[in-house]
């Protein structure tokens, strides 16, 4: 009998380091996600993110991981077609655009005065995008972190600067991440304000 219960000991501690590595790493991704940010390395961060990568912000607009994928390409200064497809996409607030209006505005993204006006505004994008991941790291705060399997969710909170009005806000984000191929990637992202 005791050697049964020591080895249900063994078993129990055994599967709950597994759970606090498995929380430690889920922490770990969100935390390598906002600190490339901080590098403006956007393409790194990017390869943390799963393929069915969504994310719902706080004003309900939906981006997928083609639409993220066209904001990440258009943070190098040379993708101004991928800038002007994620603007309009913004623009019709987070909705698909047809196949008409990709055609056209792919057109518009050649203009030579387009593509000036492109590669002056990308830098203040990018600084804006690195201040933002700067604040967003050094005020977050993981609220919870649950792992069952291969799946994960964690809730987090981090200020944010209101756009509009400068004003800092709250945030809080429901972030689920997924292993893929025995890593960790974030497939869902939900934000709203507090």
């Amino acid at each position: 009998m005791k050697k049964f219960f020591a080895a249900l000991l063994v078993a129990l501690f055994g599967a709950v380091s597994l759970f606090a590595d498995d929380v430690a790493d889920v922490k770990a991704v969100i935390v390598k996600d906002l600190e490339l940010g901080v590098k403006g390395d956007f393409a790194g961060a990017f390869a943390l993110y799963a393929p069915d990568f969504q994310e719902i912000d706080s004003d309900g607009m939906k981006f997928n991981y083609e639409q993220t994928k066209w904001l990440v390409l258009s943070l190098d200064g040379r993708h101004p077609e991928e800038f002007l497809l994620l603007y309009a996409t913004y623009e019709n607030k987070g909705a698909v655009l047809t196949a008409e209006a990709t055609a056209s505005l792919r057109q518009v993204a050649r203009d030579p005065e387009f593509v000036k006006k492109y590669e002056e505004v990308t830098p203040q994008i990018v600084a804006a995008m690195k201040a933002a991941a700067v604040l967003n790291l050094k005020t977050l705060e993981f609220v919870s972190v649950k792992v069952d399997g291969d799946r994960a969710v964690a809730v987090t909170e981090h200020d944010r600067k209101d756009e509009n009005t400068g004003a800092i806000k709250r945030k809080i984000e429901t972030i689920t991440l997924r292993k893929v191929d025995g890593r960790w990637m974030i497939c869902h992202v939900v934000s709203k304000n507090k």
